[in-house]
């Protein structure tokens, strides 16, 4: 990305567009100066900013990881566990004598 100070505004007159690529015009150094400030802020913000989005996204892929799989899984394996314990159960009260 080229700094602010070289970029050439399209309505401008030919000879502010050339005095200010050249930096002759005074007050043109400071504002020139100044948005090479901002963009260097604006770039730093946007690295900070793609830090915390990709923060962000393992911490979403982490979750579904440790809370979303074990609930399928547990969708599978809980029926099988009562048809296991039932089985018990019933087997246990046969053995005894007793219906539950």
């Amino acid at each position: 990305m080229k700094p602010y100070s070289r970029v050439v505004v399209q309505c401008s007159l030919y000879d502010y567009t050339t005095l200010r690529l050249h930096n002759y015009l005074p007050m043109e150094k400071e504002l020139s100066d100044r948005l090479d400030q901002i963009e260097f802020v604006l770039q730093r913000t946007e690295q900070k900013v793609k830090r915390i989005y990709s923060i962000f996204m393992w911490t979403a892929i982490a979750s579904i990881v440790v809370i979303v799989l074990p609930l399928i899984g547990l969708a599978f394996v809980l029926p099988k566990f009562i048809g296991t314990f039932s089985s018990a159960i019933s087997q246990i009260s046969d053995l005894s004598g007793m219906s539950f």
